[in-house]
């Protein structure tokens, strides 16, 4: 044998060790990539759910906070008994209401309303199928109530003020005979 027929043959063993090395660093490049993949993927999800949890105590904390307070501002004002009074004079004026129906021609009116504007925006945000009747309130009061109030903030109209509690159709106050366009 030459010498050059010696010569290819480490040519060709280099070539396979530089080969399998090759293969070698690329499957440990592989490998190291998918477990830094993972791992990486574990922390991140790991921080995430304590971010998302830390909010979520933030949000707790916060209505507790609020409903601590609202308890005790509702607390503070029950306690005065102007407020109790207060209430006592709306409920008696609110039942003495129940006597008022709102006549055909209103009372279409009102229903027009709820037609219009409450039944078609609840059932348009997909709040499901409801109908006039089951929103209405179904005492007098309550009609007379939403046909004053809701309806005259609609016109731009605003309720006329007594002494003791609005006036709109009347006129004149029953407790205070305070005369309809008097404020």
């Amino acid at each position: 044998m030459s010498a050059k027929e010696r010569a290819p043959r480490p040519r060709r063993l280099r070539r396979q060790i530089a080969g399998t090395m090759m293969i070698t660093a690329l499957i440990a490049v592989a490998l190291f990539g998918a477990l830094n993949y993972f791992a990486a993927n574990q922390l991140l999800r790991s921080g995430t759910h304590d971010q998302l949890a830390s909010v979520a105590q933030g949000r707790a904390r916060t209505i507790e906070t609020g409903t601590e307070r609202l308890l005790g501002d509702v607390a503070a004002i029950a306690a005065d008994l102007g407020v109790s009074r207060a209430l006592e004079d709306f409920i008696e004026a609110f039942d003495e209401l129940e006597n008022d129906p709102l006549d055909d021609s209103q009372l279409a009116e009102l229903e027009e309303f709820y037609e219009n504007e409450v039944v078609s925006a609840i059932n348009e945000v997909g709040l499901g199928p409801v109908t006039v009747g089951e929103l209405m309130p179904a005492t007098n009061a309550g009609r007379y109530v939403q046909y004053y109030y809701t309806l005259a903030g609609q016109d731009g109209n605003e309720p006329r003020r007594c002494r003791r509690r609005i006036v709109l159709q009347r006129s004149e106050c029953r407790k205070c005979r305070v005369p309809r366009n008097a404020r």
